[in-house]
C-alpha cells in the first residue's frame, strides 16, 4: 500500500518537474497569463462603457447585483482561462507527447494513466492557481478593498471546482484521441463555455435551454460563488448548495471522464491508431 503510494507520488512529481521546468522556459507565457484577465476585462468594460454611457455601472446592476464591474468582470476572464489552460493542456497532452517522440513510451510505461492525465494539469494549476490570488488580490485591492476577507473563502471553491474541471478534460483527451485533432476542436468548446458559464455577464440572460447546459459546468457554480462571496451579488444558489454540487461533480465527473477516455484509448490501442496519432 505504502509502497504504491510513493510510487504514485514519484510519478507526479516527476511529470510535475518536467512541465515545470518547461513551463519557466518560456516567461512570456507566465506574464501572458498575469495580463489576460485584466485585458479581458478592460475590452469588455470599456464596450460597456461606451455602449451603456455615464449611468451603465447602474444597469449593469440591475441585472448582476453589483456595480463593481472591473473586479466582475476579472473574475469571469480568470475563471474562463483557467479551464481554457486546463482543458487544453490535458487535452492536446497526447498530441504533444507524439509530437516530441515520447507517446509510446509514456503509454507503455507500467504507470496508472490516471495519474498521468491529472499530473498534465498540476503545474498549470499551480502557476495559475498564483497567478489568481495576484490577480483577484490586486483587483479587489484597487476597486473593492472590503471585500479582501473573502479571498480565502472564494479560493476554496475554486479548488473544489476544478476537480470536476479535470475529468471533463480526461473526456477531451479521449475525443482527440479518436478525432485526433485537438486544436480546433478544444478551442472551439472554450469559446462556448465562455458563452456558457456566465463569463462577463450572469446566466439568467441566456435562453432557458443554454441556462440548463451551463448548470451543467463546475465553472458556473463556481465563478457564481466567488462573485457572491467577493462581491456580495445575487447567488445562482446558496454557499451550502454550491459546495454540495461542486462536491457531487468532483466525484462523478472525473469518474466518467476517465470511463470515456479509457474506452476511445483502449479503442484505439486495440486498432493500431494510437500508432498513427
Amino acid at each position: 500500500m505504502s509502497s504504491g503510494l510513493a510510487s504514485n507520488l514519484r510519478v507526479l512529481r516527476a511529470i510535475f518537474a518536467k512541465d515545470l521546468r518547461q513551463a519557466t522556459r518560456y516567461p512570456t507565457q507566465i506574464i501572458m497569463l498575469f495580463a489576460l484577465p485584466f485585458l479581458f476585462a478592460l475590452l469588455v468594460h470599456t464596450m460597456g462603457n461606451y455602449v451603456g454611457g455615464a449611468r451603465y455601472a447602474e444597469y449593469f446592476a440591475q441585472q448582476t447585483g453589483t456595480t463593481n464591474v472591473f473586479v466582475y468582470q476579472v473574475l469571469g476572464g480568470a475563471i474562463w482561462l483557467l479551464s481554457w489552460i486546463i482543458i487544453d493542456r490535458v487535452g492536446s497532452s497526447l498530441r504533444e507527447e507524439r509530437i516530441s517522440g515520447t507517446l509510446e513510451q509514456v503509454y507503455m510505461a507500467p504507470v496508472n494513466r490516471f495519474l498521468l492525465l491529472i499530473s498534465k494539469a498540476l503545474v498549470q494549476f499551480v502557476t495559475f492557481g498564483i497567478t489568481f490570488l495576484v490577480v483577484i488580490s490586486l483587483s479587489i485591492w484597487l476597486f473593492d478593498g472590503q471585500a479582501v476577507g473573502g479571498l480565502p473563502q472564494s479560493f476554496l471553491v475554486l479548488c473544489l471546482g476544478l476537480v470536476p474541471l479535470w475529468g471533463i478534460s480526461f473526456l477531451f483527451a479521449g475525443l482527440v484521441v479518436r478525432l485526433k485533432e485537438p486544436y480546433a476542436f478544444i478551442n472551439v468548446a472554450n469559446l462556448l463555455f465562455s458563452i456558457l458559464i456566465g463569463t462577463y455577464y450572469p446566466i439568467t440572460i441566456l435562453p432557458s435551454w443554454a441556462q440548463v447546459a451551463s448548470r451543467l459546468l463546475p465553472q458556473t457554480y463556481a465563478l457564481a460563488a466567488m462573485r457572491q462571496i467577493l462581491l456580495g451579488n445575487a447567488p445562482l444558489v446558496g454557499l451550502q448548495e454550491t459546495y454540495a454540487i461542486l462536491a457531487l461533480m468532483a466525484v462523478v465527473y472525473p469518474f466518467l471522464g476517465f470511463l470515456a477516455f479509457k474506452f476511445f484509448l483502449d479503442r484505439t490501442t486495440v486498432s493500431g491508431d494510437l500508432s498513427k496519432f
